[in-house]
């Protein structure tokens, strides 16, 4: 098999455990205020269907903040090749087949894994508020 072969298959048996459904969306332009004083910051989207959300450790870690303990937790969020995505974009899960609970969660990308033979685009991300 050639690589491009092999790099093919893998991209459709990665999509195929994309089970969620992600919007991304990044800031595309100065934020405005509103009649109402409400400032909002214009955005496009970049994606909106299958990607994932998974831990990057199988641990958190235990971390002293301001004198009081803290359990980090990270994520990464895998989307198809395709999907163009940049550090600061927003994630939102909006679907999720395998876990409700997720589904409203944010997140930011943080850094965007690259790499040859690519059967997937990962990025480093935070949970956002």
């Amino acid at each position: 098999m050639n690589p491009e072969q092999a790099v093919a298959e893998g991209r459709v048996e990665a999509e195929a455990l994309m089970t969620d459904t992600l919007l991304v969306t990044r800031r595309s332009g100065n934020p405005v205020t509103g009649p109402d004083g409400k400032v909002t910051i214009p955005t496009e989207t970049v994606h909106d269907g299958i990607g994932r959300i998974q831990g990057r450790s199988s641990e958190g870690l235990d971390k002293t903040v301001a004198g009081a303990a803290v359990l980090i937790v990270t994520f990464q969020a895998q989307v198809p090749v395709s999907v163009p995505l940049k550090d600061g974009d927003e994630i939102r899960v909006t679907a999720s087949e395998m876990d409700s609970m997720m589904v409203g969660r944010k997140f930011r990308v943080e850094s965007v894994v690259r790499k040859t033979h690519a059967t997937k685009t990962t990025a480093n991300v935070e949970e956002a508020p």
